[in-house]
């Protein structure tokens, strides 16, 4: 799997960290962090500042390739 960059992400990808965790939306992206959003019915919504692209798997840009 290749090392993520701003450039490879766009808003409304699917994003999840590759320790696991909840899969999340791209909701913003910056020249050296993304802002991902999810929403659990129990304990409402998060958002989350990525930084480290080594960490992430986007779902949708792999559809992309």
């Amino acid at each position: 799997m290749k090392v993520l960059k701003p450039e490879d992400f766009l808003i409304g990808d699917i994003v999840q960290l590759k320790s696991g965790g909840p899969k999340m939306t791209v909701i913003e992206i910056e020249l050296n962090f993304i802002k991902s959003k999810y929403w659990n019915i129990d304990k409402g919504t998060f958002e989350y500042d990525h930084s480290d692209f080594e960490t992430l798997i986007n779902f949708t840009a792999e559809k992309r390739e």
